[in-house]
């Protein structure tokens, strides 16, 4: 049973999984100076943000964007991953 235990637990130790944060001193300019692991390209060419951003006051974390100008922004820095 404590092997099976401490096999278990290694296991959990394994794919747990660390938000990534940054910080950056405004949105939506700041986004130049995040690294592209920042945002995920979705199949339908929306960029969605996979890690915790802070700017200023603002925290932002899993969001999605489509059109506008955060996307366009992600899409002409990010576009070729």
């Amino acid at each position: 049973m404590r092997v099976f235990l401490s096999a278990f637990v290694f296991i959990g130790m394994i794919f747990t999984v660390h938000a990534e944060e940054y910080t950056i001193p405004s949105w939506p300019n700041g986004i130049k100076q995040l690294p592209c692991s920042v945002f995920h390209k979705n199949s339908d060419g929306s960029w969605t943000m996979v890690a915790t951003v802070h700017a200023g006051f603002m925290t932002l974390s899993n969001v999605t964007f489509r059109g506008g100008g955060e996307a366009k922004m992600i899409e002409e820095k990010c576009g070729a991953i």
